[in-house]
């Protein structure tokens, strides 16, 4: 498939999530391109969706800009230390709060940071489950 350039410079691609893509994943799901786009092994699928999250500073209510089976970026002008551990409740459309675990790959002041979640199959599956719908209510 040949990537289309849409707003914001992102560029459109099938999902890699926990199946192969269908064609109902490739409406809403991107994958980000900057130039860290070669790191990322997981698509994205834009947001923002409402989050809080919990560190060693405490309870915050925020937006996360997209997320993967991998991780999420939390946009918040506060931001733990890259390499803490954070908590995640993530609220998605249509679906219950889902609960993440991972720590703070990098911060991007002001904009916010990176979380790599921790390896968890339940998660993976709950949050692959989270893209299709939100794939599907898009569409």
């Amino acid at each position: 498939m040949t990537p289309k350039r849409a707003a914001g410079g992102q560029v459109d691609e099938a999902p890699a999530l926990s199946d192969p893509p269908t064609s109902d994943e490739n409406c809403s799901t991107r994958r980000i391109a900057s130039m860290t786009a070669e790191r990322r092994g997981s698509y994205r699928v834009i947001g923002p969706f409402e989050v809080t999250w919990s560190g060693r500073s405490g309870d915050r209510h925020v937006r996360v800009a997209d997320f993967s089976l991998t991780g999420c970026f939390v946009e918040d002008i506060a931001a733990p230390a890259t390499g803490e551990r954070v908590t995640l409740t993530l609220r998605v459309p249509g679906g219950a709060p889902i609960e993440a675990a991972g720590r703070v790959a990098y911060v991007n002041r002001p904009l916010g940071f990176a979380v790599a979640f921790e390896e968890d199959d339940h998660l993976a599956s709950e949050l692959a489950s989270a893209a299709r719908r939100i794939t599907q209510q898009r569409r």
